[in-house]
């Protein structure tokens, strides 16, 4: 029995001999070490927080800069100036003008957020012109006995009344600048200042009203030449056309998507006759300026 007791003994003081050092083997743990490549929950907090701040700061500048299409519409003023002095110089008194198109960035964001150069195309560049009758002596425009080339053809009568329509597409370089953004004033973020100037190519239409009471020879004998070419004069197609090179430069201010612009166009056409049996194939050429104010909306 003793015998027993002693084994048990011996035993238990083996095993808790065993415990104690197993448990001196455990390394000591430094608490400051190994917690230093974790975050704290205030850091993700603020890494959240700014991640946050600058999306919407990105949505903000995308909003600013997302409008890159124009419509405009307007009033223009035009001027033909002869160049070969067939005729005189006509200004319009009244005209309208309508144009459309796209700014293609040359650059992926705006250069400091504030900046950005385009590529301008407009596919729609429509303007409709007045230009009042000169009348001459007596009231009288024309004499269509006397304003004769040969016994065929006419000398076109420049001073009626006449409507000019012209269209056009033209393309070319302009800077856009956003200059309160360093105010840090986001509804001011939107107001921009624009230039521009542009090439384009532009067909252009001249209509000349008829009216037989300006002509002097309205009261020729019915049975006479003079009066086949009052007949004639009164009722034929007083119509024109020409086309050519335009150069255009302007300005313009908006906020968001409305503003107001100006521009001046400037181009070269020879006109020429469609009804060449009364007027010839004799071709006329003008340099036609125009000057619009318009009201820009931006999409």
């Amino acid at each position: 029995m003793k015998f027993k007791t002693f084994i048990i003994a011996a035993s238990l003081a083996s095993a808790c001999n065993a415990q104690a050092q197993d448990i001196n083997t455990i390394p000591n743990l430094d608490l400051e070490e190994d917690t230093t490549g974790v975050a704290s929950v205030n850091d993700i907090v603020k890494m959240q927080q700014e991640a946050l701040s600058n999306k919407v700061v990105d949505i903000h500048y995308e909003s600013v800069w997302k409008r890159r299409s124009f419509f405009n519409i307007g009033w223009t003023d035009m001027k033909m100036k002869c160049k070969d002095g067939s005729t005189d110089d006509f200004k319009s008194d009244w005209g309208v003008t309508l144009q459309s198109g796209t700014n293609y960035r040359l650059h992926k964001k705006p250069i400091l957020k504030m900046v950005s150069i385009a590529l301008d195309y407009s596919w729609l560049n429509l303007n409709v012109n007045h230009i009042k009758a000169e009348k001459g002596e007596q009231g009288f425009i024309y004499d269509s006995s006397v304003d004769k080339i040969d016994d065929e053809t006419y000398k076109i009568p420049w001073k009626l009344e006449k409507y000019e329509a012209n269209y056009g597409m033209t393309l070319g370089p302009s800077i856009t600048i956003a200059p309160f953004v360093p105010l840090g004033v986001k509804q001011l973020d939107y107001f921009k200042i624009q230039a521009y100037y542009h090439i384009g190519y532009s067909a252009s239409f001249l209509y000349m009203v008829n009216n037989g009471k300006a002509d002097k020879n309205k009261d020729a004998d019915k049975y006479s030449n003079s009066y086949r070419d009052y007949e004639s004069m009164k009722n034929n197609l007083k119509l024109q056309w020409g086309h050519g090179m335009t150069s255009t430069f302007g300005f313009s201010i908006f906020w968001k998507r409305v503003g107001i612009g100006y521009e001046h166009s400037t181009g070269s056409f020879k006109y020429k006759n469609f009804n060449t049996d009364d007027f010839g194939k004799k071709k006329t050429k003008f340099t036609n300026e125009f000057s619009r104010i318009y009201l820009t909306i931006r999409t």
